[in-house]
């Protein structure tokens, strides 16, 4: 079972989401914590869907952005929150917008 990190109410973005779902937790808690989520980068498997026409993909490894596009699909979220979470959302592995804010430019 994996730890809760500090600050968040689930293991994964996609348990935050259904804390949420649950009511455990409100709307702007979810959408703060699923915006300070710090992602792990999803590979990319452009090279092997461009030389195989039915390429079966490995699953993305957990805590990547795909899990708030998933919680999206199985109604866990609305579009509105997906798309706020989204706007803070940068594919940096380990920070989010949020955490980015805080580093200085040119850093």
């Amino acid at each position: 079972m994996k730890a809760i990190p500090e600050g968040f109410s689930g293991a994964s973005p996609f348990e935050i989401a259904e804390r949420y779902a649950a009511g455990e937790i409100g709307r702007d808690e979810m959408i703060r914590q699923l915006s300070a989520w710090p992602y792990v980068k999803a590979p990319d498997h452009s090279e092997q869907l461009a030389t195989e026409w039915k390429a079966v993909l490995p699953p993305d490894p957990p805590g990547t952005f795909e899990e708030v596009g998933a919680a999206f699909d199985k109604g866990l979220i609305d579009g509105d929150a997906y798309d706020a979470i989204l706007d803070s959302y940068t594919e940096e592995p380990g920070r989010s917008a949020t955490t980015l804010k805080l580093i200085p430019e040119g850093r």
